[in-house]
């Protein structure tokens, strides 16, 4: 397995799971790709036309689609939307990782 980037305090893993002190969380395929769209653009917003543009490309979805992936998201992070460390909402516009990112290393 090989780590894809630490964020913040957890390693993110090509087999789409996120591990962070001892604790492994499977991501869904939509909340992986999300954390690795918001990794590439580390600290630049991206906007819920992007996020729908590229995770449903050829579907529709809408705002409230985008919301409810970034919630699972935060859940499976151990964020709070009040007190982010992780995903800052841009209100009516998007959202930012805040967190550190790093690239990933092989795991032993």
């Amino acid at each position: 397995m090989t780590n894809i980037a630490q964020i913040g305090r957890g390693r993110l893993r090509d087999d789409g799971t996120l591990v962070s002190q001892a604790e492994v969380r499977r991501l869904t395929p939509k909340a992986y790709d999300l954390l690795i769209l918001l990794a590439e653009r580390h600290g630049q917003l991206v906007t819920n036309d992007e996020i729908t543009a590229r995770l449903w490309a050829h579907q529709s979805a809408s705002e409230s689609s985008v919301y409810k992936l970034v919630s699972e998201l935060r859940h499976a992070l151990g964020d709070n939307s009040k007190a982010p460390s992780y995903v800052r909402t841009v209100s009516g516009r998007g959202y930012v990782l805040v967190a550190d990112v790093e690239e990933g290393t092989e795991c032993v």
